[in-house]
């Protein structure tokens, strides 16, 4: 299981969605009521949620880091 202070390290990471298999990708973060939440962006369909961390490690399964080039 995924630390609770780890969950998404940074913005270059994929999450595969338990049920679908959809990739979700990370675009932002902010904590509301001393929780931090994630907002997350399909890759397919667009779609954004917003998740505590807790809610990640239920809903999601895979962490894949993107490499991005410059």
């Amino acid at each position: 299981m995924l630390e609770k202070t780890k969950i998404i390290p940074n913005e270059n990471v994929y999450l595969y969605d338990k049920k679908t298999g959809e990739k979700f990708l990370r675009r932002s973060n902010i904590t509301f009521c001393q929780i931090p939440h994630f907002t997350l962006e399909s890759e397919i369909s667009g779609e954004k949620i917003l998740l505590s961390a807790d809610g990640i490690r239920r809903r999601f399964s895979k962490i894949q880091i993107r490499v991005v080039f410059t």
